[in-house]
């Protein structure tokens, strides 16, 4: 997870900044502004958010500076997810079955990730620190829709479904078409996402039957692109259970030059009888997949990387432009570390990151779990306890 945010000190003015960011493998910004960023997503700050599979003891970030101009960085996260939080099982449009397309071998962007129905759901109330929006900003109307929720507490996770797949916040509140005159046409829940053209997208909806509590009293389409992705989904007849969590991920081909636009849409089977009248949604992720190129942002490919210790502003974190690529490698944080202090007897671990205002009760070793507790109200995380490290200053 990067974070950046420009301003001027002294002679730096990283308004002006033009860099890119990369690992060994994979262009993840190419040629960015990230003043001009801010200005044309609205936004106060820019975020930007990935997963990589990582098969070495190492993860390379290099900032590479655009010509006469600097390269810099606010805040960086590296969190360590479980294996099984993206699976090569999505669908493509209109086809019911999972067909693999060797997501291990992809780099991937969130785009999006909306907590449906529901507030802002907060990194303190998720296990992975992930931040759930509000979807206002996305859906196309608010006209025939319904909010509806359910006490958090109520939500269930099957055995094949670990509870860090989305928190329960997300599965407890929804969206569905509200009760309608009958003289008011049958019409569908929509939402419009801005995509960059030319990449593959993942869609995983999240889904639970909070309304509901036998089979075949819910039947509805779900809509990619304006193309039936999933036809007839009863909820209840997937996850087995009312309040249950369930989801389903697609593939979306957006390669041609006009796919700027992600259409997302739920409604009610045509013709389906008793039941078919309404549709549900409680979550709701995107994510870019790298192009054929290795990038997540246009054609360009890896360059080659040097690191250069010279020109490297301590202060703002800036690299010179033109001269040299400023190289966060992670694992060289652990060796600087053990090289410096011989006095500790083994290597750090991985141990849970602090949840909830970084106020955590207790923090334990690998295999252990972890109570946390917030305004909202507490619970034991289920995320396996070894995907965080904290670095301290006197390490680095």
């Amino acid at each position: 997870r990067l974070y950046f945010f420009p301003f001027k000190y002294q002679t730096f003015d990283l308004t002006s900044a033009v860099f890119s960011v990369a690992t060994d493998n994979y262009v993840l910004l190419s040629n960015i502004s990230v003043a001009a960023a801010m200005i044309s997503s609205h936004e106060q700050y820019l975020f930007k958010e990935y997963c990589i599979n990582v098969t070495s003891n190492t993860l390379s970030i290099h900032f590479t500076p655009g010509r006469n101009s600097y390269a810099f960085i606010n805040a960086l996260e590296v969190l360590s997810m479980p294996s099984d939080i993206i699976l090569d099982d999505s669908s493509p449009i209109g086809v019911n079955i999972p067909v693999p397309i060797g997501i291990p071998y992809y780099s991937l962007q969130t785009m999006y990730r909306l907590n449906v129905g529901g507030p802002l759901v907060t990194p303190v109330n998720d296990s992975l620190r992930r931040t759930w929006q509000s979807n206002e900003t996305y859906l196309t109307s608010t006209r025939g829709v319904q909010p509806v929720s359910i006490q958090a507490s109520q939500i269930l996770y099957p055995t094949s479904i670990p509870e860090y797949f989305a928190p329960r916040h997300v599965y407890s509140t929804a969206l569905q078409i509200a009760a309608l005159d009958t003289a008011q046409p049958k019409f569908n829940i929509s939402w419009t996402f801005p995509i960059d053209a030319g990449f593959l997208y993942m869609v995983r909806f999240h889904f639970c039957e909070i309304v509901y509590t036998t089979e075949s009293q819910r039947l509805f389409n779900v809509y990619l692109q304006k193309q039936v992705a999933f036809s007839g989904l009863d909820i209840i007849s997937k996850a087995v259970y009312p309040d249950s969590a369930y989801f389903r991920d697609f593939t979306v081909d957006a390669s041609a030059a006009e796919d700027t636009t992600m259409w997302i849409d739920i409604g009610p089977t045509p013709n389906g009888g008793v039941g078919s009248d309404n549709a549900i949604l409680n979550g709701l992720e995107i994510w870019k997949l790298n192009n054929s190129v290795g990038s997540l942002d246009g054609m360009i490919s890896v360059p080659p990387h040097s690191v250069s210790r010279s020109r490297i502003g301590p202060v703002v974190g800036g690299v010179a432009g033109g001269v040299a690529a400023l190289s966060l490698l992670l694992a060289g944080f652990c060796f600087f570390c053990c090289q410096k202090s011989k006095a500790m007897s083994s290597s750090p671990t991985w141990l849970p990151l602090p949840m909830h205002g970084w106020n955590s009760s207790s923090i334990g070793s690998k295999g252990s779990t972890v109570s946390h507790k917030s305004g909202t109200g507490s619970y034991v995380s289920s995320v396996p306890s070894n995907l965080g490290r904290f670095f301290t200053f006197a390490e680095i």
